[in-house]
């Protein structure tokens, strides 16, 4: 239930995110989309955008008044929830990894578009689709070991 609520609520934020954002860059060069990518990331050329511009507010907020309006509004969001109490535990110890299959990999390796961007790995697309049917069961192999590992 918890989960479902959360998940409810990244959607809601994500779309409100869309519209505020991402949605005036859609009509736009790929180019610009990457600009606008890497901005996000941290990597950008250009000097860094001053806050107000990025969340499109021009109001005579102090600093101070602002981080407490993002403040309010990252808390908005956990309202309507309640506390857990502390008689609700999800125990996870028999908790098993779910294996993965080598045809699901492989099947997944032979659909990468050879026109995408490098991973990075820097291996081009197009051997992981070629090559798919052998590089799978050793990729299965790790992702395999890894959940092992972490329980992921």
């Amino acid at each position: 239930m918890l989960r479902n609520k959360v998940n409810c609520e990244r959607k809601r934020c994500r779309a409100i995110y869309y519209d505020n954002k991402v949605r005036d860059v859609k009509d736009t060069r790929p180019r610009d989309w990457w600009r606008e990518v890497k901005q996000l990331c941290g990597n950008g050329n250009r000097a860094r955008k001053d806050i107000r511009s990025i969340l499109r507010i021009h109001t005579d907020f102090t600093d101070r008044d602002l981080a407490d309006e993002i403040n309010e509004a990252f808390v908005g969001v956990m309202q309507e929830c309640n506390p857990l109490s502390d008689d609700v535990m999800v125990l996870c110890e028999d908790d098993e990894p779910i294996p993965v299959t080598i045809d699901p990999v492989a099947a997944r390796l032979s659909k990468i578009s050879a026109s995408r961007a490098r991973g990075p790995d820097n291996l081009p697309n197009w051997v992981l689709r070629e090559f798919s049917d052998i590089l799978a069961p050793a990729l299965t192999e790790v992702l395999n070991l890894k959940s092992h590992i972490y329980g992921d």
